[in-house]
């Protein structure tokens, strides 16, 4: 059996995809993850995957650079395996040629680019036929036929070259050496005399002359008209072999008188004339610069009917507040922390102090450490005991690659009960420390992910709600579709952004009622933009 790993992040997807895979003969899925480095580090912990599904969509990948990012994620996932079949689903709208290259030279040839829609029949088909190099030639770019030819130059009838180009000569053509001596030349020797002062040095022994036969008679040499064909001169290229025999240098030549009717051109490849004074300057010619083209802005869309999301990238804060209790925002961020707890090290804290509802519900406490004791020892710049308090409180091996961190038992009691020692909470718990408690545990380097449940927008302490707002990377409110509680909502926002706060929040309409001729989706939207306030995204819950 083939094992598959889905890497798509859409739910609907996968589960139709699982299903269906399971059904085939040879296939089974064995794993799945929502989140671009998740694909990785199941590749790092399993060796058994042949398949994986995958789409560029993914969470994790940088939409305004898709290509860029995917293509560096393939490259370690063909790393770490070089026999795993990847399954590409791409947008056409995001799609280029170089890109498909790069996919083709990383060994991925199962690609499916969409248009507009995609069926699972077809992802089915390319799971089990996959492409064949003759299916993805067409990607290819076409490749150029015919040899680069180099001109040779040929002797004419007054003695003179010429650039044309003539037909190649195999190496295993023969050449008559007794027939017209003086009519053949070697390749890329203009004249004898010029050969001569080329090959012969002091430290090379000489080569013998063939032209000694024919030195006396240079005017009888035959020349044959240039439209004869069946006469055509046969040059080929010879190696030249140092003689076993040696020859003497007194070669008593002539001088030739050359009358040319027309000055000789200089041929492109002349002989190395040597000069001892200075050698030549080759200037490299510079390669053209190509300016990039113009990235393509994206408009930011309203994600609707989407599940929990995960984050670009590890090691950051998310956080949920709200305006107040009852809207449903510890469901939500505890929902957020299992999803992310399936490929992650989640770390879950619950700032509430007056009315914390998770640990009650979970039926999790810690007796004598917690927040309250971490709080103290930050007060007291007490860092070692912090550290010590840090891990002791953290509540562990309740779920999977989840922890907790919430307020003391003895705390929690104590505050329900009619004996409440109010000193405990306003002297030693200050929870504007949220900020320096949250870079101490990231410093920790020990959890991807912290699950921050904040305190309500409605809080006493403006201050702790506006410090842990800064502390958290990612920040979500929830909202419903309540009029006074939106308009409430916008009110205490707008105040937070009076303070300087200048970054978008994204923004939950949890429980949202279609039918609900109140007040819609868009009604909601248009009173953002009627007060000012700038959001990320509505999500619809």
């Amino acid at each position: 059996m083939k094992k598959v790993l889905l890497a798509l992040g859409i739910k609907q997807l996968e589960a139709a995809l699982y299903k269906s895979i399971n059904k085939l003969d040879d296939f089974e899925v064995v794993d799945n993850t929502i989140h671009k480095d998740g694909l990785i580090e199941k590749m790092k912990l399993r060796d058994d995957i042949d398949l994986v599904i995958t789409i560029d969509s993914l969470t994790g990948y940088d939409q305004e650079n898709v290509s860029e990012d995917l293509l560096k994620t393939m490259q370690e996932v063909r790393i770490l395996s070089s026999k795993t079949r990847v399954l590409l689903i791409l947008d056409g709208s995001k799609v280029d040629k170089s890109f498909i290259h790069s996919l083709i030279n990383l060994g991925i040839y199962d690609f499916l680019i969409t248009e507009n829609s995609l069926t699972l029949k077809e992802i089915l088909s390319l799971v089990e036929k996959p492409n064949a190099y003759a299916d993805i030639v067409k990607y290819l770019p076409q490749a150029r036929t015919g040899l680069n030819k180099k001109p040779v130059y040929q002797i004419e009838e007054d003695d003179t070259y010429s650039k044309k180009q003539v037909i190649p000569i195999e190496e295993d053509q023969e050449v008559d050496t007794q027939e017209n001596l003086s009519t053949k030349q070697e390749i890329g020797k203009p004249s004898i005399l010029e050969g001569f002062r080329k090959f012969i040095k002091k430290d090379k022994p000489p080569m013998p002359s063939r032209f000694a036969k024919k030195e006396s008679q240079p005017e009888e040499i035959e020349v044959k008209p240039r439209n004869n064909r069946i006469d055509r001169l046969k040059l080929v290229k010879q190696e030249i072999e140092e003689p076993k025999k040696e020859v003497s240098l007194n070669l008593d030549l002539p001088s030739p008188v050359l009358t040319p009717p027309e000055p000789i051109p200089e041929p492109i490849n002349p002989p190395i004339q040597p000069n001892f004074t200075q050698a030549p300057i080759v200037a490299t010619p510079t390669k053209p610069k190509i300016s990039p083209k113009p990235k393509k802005k994206t408009k930011p869309k309203l994600a609707q009917n989407q599940d929990l999301r995960t984050l670009v990238r590890v090691n950051k804060i998310i956080g949920y507040f709200g305006l107040s209790e009852g809207l449903g925002t510890t469901s939500l961020c505890f929902g957020e922390a299992l999803e992310l707890s399936r490929d992650y090290k989640v770390l879950y804290i619950e700032l509430n102090e007056e009315t914390p509802s998770l640990p009650i519900r979970l039926d999790l406490f810690n007796d004598s450490y917690g927040l309250d004791k971490i709080f103290l020892n930050l007060q007291n710049r007490d860092a070692i005991d912090m550290r010590i308090n840090i891990d002791k409180s953290i509540i562990k091996n309740a779920y999977n690659n989840l922890d907790f961190l919430f307020f003391s038992k003895e705390f929690i009691y104590d505050i329900f009960s009619y004996q409440n020692n109010k000193k405990i909470t306003k002297e030693n718990v200050n929870l504007e420390d949220i900020g320096s408690l949250l870079s101490e545990i990231m410093a920790m380097s020990e959890y991807d992910f912290i699950l921050l449940d904040g305190l309500s927008l409605n809080h006493k302490n403006r201050e702790a709600v506006y410090k842990g707002l800064l502390a958290c990377h990612e920040v979500n409110i929830v909202i419903n579709q309540d009029p006074a509680v939106l308009i409430y909502t916008l009110n205490k926002l707008g105040r937070i952004y009076s303070q300087g706060f200048n970054r978008p929040f994204s923004y939950i309409l949890n429980n949202y009622n279609k039918d609900n001729k109140e007040i819609k989706l868009g009604d909601v939207e248009d009173m953002f933009k009627g007060v000012g306030i700038p959001y990320k995204e509505i999500i619809v819950k």
